[in-house]
């Protein structure tokens, strides 16, 4: 599904096998073991892909057009980035400053670091946009969700009181000095937000050591920056569900961001509205392009969040405008699409 370069440099299984300082040690170093493997200087045909566990999912990222070692050293100070990020953007993260302070201080402001002060920010804006359907604090809702698919039922009380502290008005800021205040029964929650963020900050640092010509991927969230293999971009490929093809539709990305939240029936954590603290039907998949990372992964979990009316409704204020597609459909036969400036994109797509 991955767009797969002739030159990979895996990390995931000594990561698998390693605590995360232990990881952040072996970036530290000028290189691991593995990269002495990767030959000499990179050509137009040739790339250097590393990949590092984060947020439960694999990040990858791979540079093109560059030495070799200005590639490796780039990613690593890229990697080193979105590593920091994640430590502190961990709902339970034990540093100062982090979402993890905040969770553990309901009620009071708690200094923070200009990181999580933005990513807060950020994401408060589309708990906005969304009339509260999405954002940050529904870290309660999620967890009772999640306790739910491990045999612990909830009650019908307890998803009122979810819902209430998920309300985008239970969260404080202030600017100077940067803190963060959530009200009490409240908690911070980065799903669906964390690894855009992570993934701009990294490609902020790339761009900073002179990488023009790059792709950082996830499971449901690629990043493409320059002309890709072909000069045209980075080409990749939009998941069907059930009753589709696989995949739907191919894109070419140029300083562009795909995300997607696609329903395939065995999920264990979708979007929920926070309004009403279930989860949305009659959306199977929701994919968004725009051009940071961050906009693409919150708004694709927002519109799944949201539903296709409220969502259709919502869009179009969005600055700049999104491309996004619906497949819209309860059952496993064949959805509908409902495409919102998606035919504007640059697109690769057999007759059916």
């Amino acid at each position: 599904m991955k767009h797969r370069s002739p030159t990979r440099l895996r990390y995931g299984a000594f990561f698998r096998l390693t605590g995360c300082w232990v990881v952040a040690c072996c970036l530290l170093l000028p290189a691991c073991g593995a990269l002495a493997q990767t030959g000499g200087p990179s050509s137009d045909q040739t790339a250097v892909r590393l990949q590092i566990q984060l947020f439960g999912d694999v990040m990858e990222i791979e540079v093109r057009d560059v030495d070799r070692n200005m590639a490796l050293e780039a990613i690593r100070l890229a990697m080193l980035k979105m590593h920091s990020f994640s430590a502190q953007i961990a709902a339970d993260s034990p540093q100062r400053g982090s979402l993890g302070e905040i969770n553990r201080r309901p009620g009071s402001f708690v200094p923070v670091t200009e990181e999580v002060f933005e990513f807060v920010l950020h994401s408060m804006r589309y708990c906005l946009w969304s009339g509260g359907m999405q954002g940050p604090l529904g870290g309660e809702i999620y967890r009772l969700w999640d306790e739910r698919r491990q045999g612990h039922e909830f009650s019908p009380f307890q998803l009122r009181d979810a819902v209430a502290s998920a309300d985008c008005s239970t969260l404080g800021l202030e600017q100077n000095p940067r803190r963060v205040r959530i009200g009490e029964g409240t908690r911070l929650n980065g799903f669906g937000m964390e690894r855009g963020y992570a993934i701009d900050l990294a490609l902020a640092e790339l761009q900073r050591h002179g990488i023009r010509n790059a792709i950082i991927e996830t499971e449901a969230l690629i990043t493409g920056v320059g002309p890709g293999t072909s000069g045209r971009g980075w080409l990749v490929q939009v998941p069907g569900v059930e009753g589709t093809r696989h995949p739907i539709d191919q894109l070419y990305l140029r300083d562009q961001s795909l995300a997607w939240v696609a329903r395939t029936g065995t999920d264990g954590h979708l979007p929920i509205n926070q309004q009403t603290g279930v989860p949305t039907i009659g959306v199977r998949l929701v994919a968004a392009v725009t051009t940071m990372a961050r906009d693409a992964e919150v708004l694709a979990h927002s519109l799944y969040a949201m539903g296709h009316t409220l969502g259709q409704r919502h869009v179009g204020s969005l600055d700049p405008r999104p491309s996004v597609l619906w497949l819209l459909g309860t059952g496993g036969g064949l959805p509908l699409e409902s495409p919102y400036r998606w035919s504007e994109l640059d697109r690769v797509r057999e007759p059916r």
